[in-house]
């Protein structure tokens, strides 16, 4: 019998214990523990190899913000324990035929970002079912225990497999208040554009932002600490736009977010600003946006978007893709796409 990719994550725990040993370790932080129900949480996942051989896991393409290989664990305020998934799962694969991941040495590590913004329900196997229409993952006020899950069916034979099939992260705590009638008002902004992009986290490209409430928000609450959310979806919103005279505009806001937050969304702020700057030409100025970003968050040679960007900024060839995952496939991080600067 044949189970579609989430029956058979339900099937591998209903069959499996709950919990996996092993020298292999996965950990999971957030920026605060401390939060606005509906405010945009990242969290950072490295995957650490700490055992004496090499392992492979799955693609770096596989993992990252569209879950398909992750999901996560959490306790709501109600101590209510749920499984959650990312909207958007974008490969299909038959167990067992995809490729052979990708290599993590002794010592070796994978960072990841995930954007759990909106998520859907997918278990634990014994709970009663839930509905699987999306909602913010941390949709009331109180206290969650939250952990990142990494899956591995049990015939994907050729990668690394933990003891039940599932690689818990620590478990990290948030603790979520009802937003200001300000706060409020600043997150209707931020949602009221194109919420599946939104949900695809902050380094999808291309978001539609409702232009006209992010500029009102702005202008009326531009003191909120919250107000940066909104001044980056706008940035994010203008830069890409096809009249070039506007994605300058969006390119600027971004730098003038980078400057007045500089603890807040570097990477994605680098990241979008160096592909704004390509798809309106000024790609030698992208290309050392890129390096100056790689330079300062090394572990962006991690990031299947930032690199798959970067490598296309350089080459302009729509596969360039395929050279960033055939090189990983074999071990090696490169950091270009000309033969003298790979690492």
């Amino acid at each position: 019998m044949r189970y579609p990719p989430i029956a058979l994550i339900v099937l591998l725990f209903a069959l499996c214990p709950k919990t996996a040993t092993s020298a292999v370790v996965m950990s999971a932080s957030t920026e605060s523990a401390n939060y606005v129900v509906r405010e945009p949480v990242k969290v950072r996942v490295q995957i650490a190899n700490e055992t004496p051989d090499t392992i492979r896991l799955f693609p770096i393409n596989e993992l990252g913000n569209h879950m398909r290989h992750m999901f996560f664990e959490i306790a709501r305020p109600s101590g209510a324990i749920e499984w959650r998934k990312f909207l958007a799962v974008f490969y299909l694969e038959v167990p067992g035929s995809g490729p052979p991941g990708e290599p993590l040495p002794p010592g070796g590590r994978i960072d990841l970002s995930l954007y759990p913004y909106m998520t859907y329900w997918i278990g634990p196997p014994k709970a009663a079912a839930q509905s699987k229409a999306p909602r913010f993952t941390f949709d009331e006020p109180g206290k969650y225990r939250v952990r990142v899950a990494y899956c591995v069916e049990p015939t994907r034979r050729y990668l690394w497999n933990p003891e039940s099939g599932v690689l818990f992260s620590n478990s990290f705590e948030l603790h979520l208040r009802l937003p200001s009638a300000d706060e409020r008002a600043i997150l209707d902004a931020v949602w009221s554009g194109d919420r599946f992009l939104m949900s695809c986290g902050d380094a999808a490209s291309h978001l539609k932002g409702d232009e006209e409430k992010l500029r009102a928000a702005i202008e009326q609450y531009g003191t909120s600490p919250l107000i940066r959310y909104a001044r980056f979806a706008l940035g994010r919103t203008l830069a890409y736009s096809s009249d070039q005279s506007i994605a300058r505009q969006g390119i600027a806001l971004l730098e003038e977010v980078s400057r007045e937050f500089p603890a807040f969304r570097q990477e994605e702020i680098q990241l979008h600003r160096a592909n704004a700057l390509d798809l309106i030409g000024d790609t030698r100025q992208a290309l050392q946006v890129y390096e100056e970003a790689l330079d300062q968050f090394p572990e962006l040679i991690d990031n299947y978007n930032f690199m798959t960007r970067k490598l296309w900024a350089e080459t302009h060839k729509s596969d360039v893709y395929k050279l960033y995952l055939s090189e990983r496939a074999l071990g090696r991080r490169i950091r270009s796409a000309n033969e003298e600067s790979r690492e």
